[in-house]
């Protein structure tokens, strides 16, 4: 397993040195004993394009997390349901005046904190958004560091939960607020490397996640890190 950090879902515990997250805990303690196996993790993070490079050369066998597209699903092998749809969001500081946005001009006049060569949703696509792109595996701590000290106006994401928990996790939750914005919801699936052996894997996991009933075990799990009546 190769992953990106991705807060509230997975990512790498700095105290303890070890991985943490809903979704870790998801994939090692139910569905790897579910499926009879035992995944071994690449520790360090990686950022999305070298993730999506690494499963396209069959250098590694599986990402815990990655967003549909089409053209990905040419060369990379989804599993068949989400465990987990989000919600694409911004982040602002409560100061600010802004109290929903309804359309793309409420948010053009802000330099948005997210990350180089990852997943946009369609509604942030829109060239005159001013994004401040920031390449790091923990691109969304870094945002919310930007945007307390003002040097980003918005934090966005395609992932409100992992919001919220970097909001939570900085005691940042009187100063900054979640701004939903007017698009669908983005699921997330578990995927793995095109290869002889990965088709069986994929139906194992598929048979493992419908036996636990994977979407509301996960939501059971994601409310150990924030408060999910949020999302």
């Amino acid at each position: 397993m190769i992953y990106f950090s991705t807060p509230a879902h997975i990512t790498l515990n700095k105290e303890t040195g070890k991985m943490a997250g809903a979704l870790y805990e998801l994939l090692d303690n139910y569905i790897a004993p579910e499926m009879g196996v035992t995944f071994k993790w690449n520790i360090s993070q990686a950022t999305v394009p070298r993730i999506i490079a690494s499963l396209e050369e069959n250098q590694i066998d599986a990402c815990p997390l990655l967003v549909y597209s089409s053209d990905r699903a040419k060369k990379i092998l989804f599993t068949e349901k989400p465990f987990f749809i989000s919600q694409p969001a911004i982040l602002v500081l409560m100061e600010n005046n802004l109290k929903e946005v309804s359309k793309i001009e409420d948010i053009l006049n802000m330099k948005i904190g997210y990350s180089q060569k990852t997943f946009i949703t369609p509604f942030m696509q829109d060239k005159r958004v001013d994004f401040d792109m920031y390449q790091s595996p923990n691109f969304m701590e870094l945002n919310c560091k930007k945007l307390l000290n003002k040097r980003v106006q918005a934090v966005y994401a395609p992932d409100k939960a992992g919001l919220l928990y970097e909001v939570r996790k900085l005691a940042l939750e009187n100063q900054m607020k979640c701004l939903d914005l007017p698009e669908n919801k983005v699921p997330f699936y578990v995927v793995f490397a095109k290869s002889s052996k990965s088709e069986g894997w994929v139906k194992r996991y598929n048979t493992a996640f419908n036996n636990l009933n994977g979407q509301e075990l996960y939501i059971e799990l994601l409310a150990k890190h924030l408060d999910v009546n949020k999302l």
